[in-house]
């Protein structure tokens, strides 16, 4: 459990013991990173779409490290307290991450093919995939019964 810090204006969470992939988690969902993986994605899909594999996962490669370098200093600890960051966490739930994963292969297959419907098709799994583990963010959000 964290503890709750006074820092300037701040109040600062400190005490989370988070494992490599929360810290990569909420590394990935900062603002800064978000907007460079889209710019990677954008690229990505173009050079993917025309079959370029080479050119798509350099694309990929490069942005993930310029996200990932633009995030290595921000204090994950305070990050997860935000609603951003507990969204983050969220995505980790199993189910939430296998129904994602399904999603991108689906997608990744229909942008390769050239399948609109393939691609509407995996976007669709991958947002369904967005559905479960909302009570982690706020217990509000959870089901009458309490599930999420």
């Amino acid at each position: 459990m964290a503890t709750n810090v006074m820092r300037g204006h701040a109040q600062v969470a400190i005490g989370h013991n988070f494992s490599w992939i929360q810290t990569y988690i909420l590394r990935r969902f900062h603002p800064r990173s978000i907007f460079i993986d889209s710019i990677g994605l954008i690229w990505f899909t173009y050079y993917f779409w025309n079959h370029d594999w080479k050119a798509a996962l350099g694309a990929a490669i490069v942005a993930r490290a310029v996200a990932l370098f633009s995030v290595m200093n921000i204090n994950t600890d305070l990050f997860a307290e935000s609603i951003l960051g507990k969204i983050s966490l969220l995505h980790l739930n199993p189910l939430n991450l296998v129904t994602q994963i399904i999603g991108t292969v689906v997608l990744l297959y229909g942008i390769w093919i050239h399948s609109v419907e393939m691609i509407l098709g995996g976007l669709s799994v991958i947002l369904l995939g967005h559905i479960f583990g909302w009570a982690r963010v706020d217990p509000k959000l959870a089901d009458k019964n309490g599930s999420t």
